[in-house]
């Protein structure tokens, strides 16, 4: 049995070193990647917009900071409560706007729910 499996192990050396060498090496060398570029071609450009203006808004709103200290669950329902009151005034996808794309739908949630998931299950 030891002898199989240092056999084995040996061949597995062989092959990892193989596999080392790619045969992709110049391409990926050559390659730059794009983030908004492909951010954008596998999202679309209102998906990716809509996100971002989420993100950016959310993130200057202090209601919107991680709290440092642990909550209560009353608290916790008190934060989630006001950020929802926050997340609706600024009125963020329009009514028109969600009928007109669905995607648009799905991309807000899953902005918001990038601050706090909660207010997900709460806005439905």
């Amino acid at each position: 049995e030891d002898m199989e499996e240092n056999r084995t192990t040996e061949q597995i050396g062989r092959l990892s070193q193989h596999m080392s060498v790619s045969t992709l090496k110049c391409y990926r060398e050559k390659s730059r990647i794009d983030a908004p570029s492909i951010r954008n071609l596998i999202y679309g450009r209102d998906v990716t917009k809509l996100m971002s203006e989420i993100w950016n808004g959310l993130s200057r709103d202090p209601i919107f900071r991680r709290s440092t200290k642990e909550l209560s669950l009353d608290e916790k329902r008190a934060v989630t409560f006001t950020r929802l009151k926050r997340v609706v005034e600024y009125s963020l996808l329009p009514h028109e706007a969600m009928l007109n794309n669905a995607a648009l739908v799905t991309a807000y949630m899953l902005a918001v729910m990038t601050y706090d998931p909660s207010l997900v299950t709460s806005y439905q």
